[in-house]
């Protein structure tokens, strides 16, 4: 029986932040290598049989378009973790990463010799950035290529964001944040600029604003609070800052459902709506409160939270941002040492076919 529904109906077709695939950059665009890599391919074919008659091009053209049906559905979001390994500094060299699979950490390939200050992702693509050197780890196909080397942006603390298929990176410590913008297309960073304001930034995105949590001593206060505010790459201006509570010597910032959760070490969990900018106390505090955090990151509404104990492991808590309670998962491998990172991940976006000229049966 064919299916009625519209046209509209059957192909979503949509990006994120409803960007459609085939307006999107080339370079974000998957191929089908890619895609039949992440063993998709293969389960596409066995679907072929649901759409009827055509001529072999109309066929193949059905199999393309199922790849991308299927993509948006069988791909998950993956949370890997980024370190090295608990050796003297001068022998860490490597970058290691291990992927949460199943409840346990598996290896992945190891990177270049580098040792990060911050990460973006774009797509299953991570971008691992020190001050002096970049690498982009490719989580479905397991591999790691060097990059050009970011600009000097701070010397105190640096946060990366990728937008519209840009990478931004934010450094403090130099008077003012300064900001530098990556191509990954063409690999080529652009000189950087003077962002108004300092702080320890931590750069968020919703859709296709950004938002930076920071902190500030408001003027004539005697103590520095946390603040957020929307910032725009384009133009490297900053809206109003709107006012959170005490400052706190560890946090990180993520989103999660479309709200903007900050987790302060020492404190409990605050909640930002990025409508209002109002902060909010979830009456959560972060347990293990004199360890020290490190990047976290969110998959749907849960926080992964490294967690570095005084037994010298890194624990992996997890906050539930509907039931707001804390779970343990897996402890990171025991040889990792120095800073950690936790990233989430999935599928890269790719550019939409057409839909064939066949009924769906």
């Amino acid at each position: 029986m064919t299916d009625k529904r519209p046209r509209e109906e059957l192909e979503e077709g949509k990006g994120t932040a409803g960007v459609p695939p085939a307006k999107r950059p080339e370079s974000e665009w998957i191929s089908e290598e890619a895609m039949a890599a992440a063993g998709i391919k293969a389960f596409a074919l066995a679907q072929i049989e649901h759409l009827g008659g055509g001529s072999p091009a109309a066929v193949a053209l059905a199999d393309r378009y199922m790849l991308y049906k299927l993509a948006k559905l069988v791909v998950p979001s993956s949370i890997l973790a980024f370190g090295w390994r608990n050796i003297p500094r001068e022998d860490r060299g490597e970058v290691n990463v291990w992927k949460l699979v199943d409840g346990s950490w598996q290896p992945g390939k190891s990177g270049p010799d580098l040792m990060a200050a911050t990460y973006a992702t774009i797509g299953s693509r991570v971008y691992v950035i020190e001050s002096s050197a970049m690498a982009v780890y490719d989580h479905i196909r397991d591999e790691w290529k060097k990059l050009a080397p970011p600009p000097e942006v701070g010397v105190r603390a640096v946060s990366a964001i990728a937008t519209g298929g840009m990478l931004h990176l934010i450094g403090a410590g130099m008077g003012a944040w300064r900001h530098a913008r990556y191509d990954p297309a063409t690999n080529v960073w652009a000189a950087p600029t003077t962002v108004g304001s300092d702080g320890v930034p931590r750069l968020v995105t919703i859709g296709h604003d950004v938002y930076v949590v920071s902190c500030k001593r408001p003027e004539g206060g005697s103590s520095t609070l946390l603040v957020v505010a929307k910032f725009d790459p384009e133009t490297d201006t900053l809206g109003p800052l709107a006012w959170g509570p005490a400052y706190s010597l560890e946090y990180e910032a993520v989103t999660a459902n479309d709200q903007i959760y900050v987790v302060a070490a020492s404190r409990n969990i605050w909640m930002v709506d990025p409508r209002t900018l109002g902060w909010t106390d979830t009456g959560v505090p972060v347990p293990a409160p004199e360890d020290s955090l490190s990047t976290i990151a969110a998959v749907g509404q849960r926080v992964y939270v490294p967690i570095y104990g005084r037994s010298e492991t890194w624990h992996l808590g997890i906050y539930d941002t509907a039931t707001k309670r804390w779970d343990w998962g897996p402890d990171l491998p025991q040889d990792i040492g120095g800073s950690v990172g936790i990233v989430a991940c999935g599928m890269p976006p790719f550019k939409e076919p057409v839909r064939p000229a066949v009924e769906w049966k």
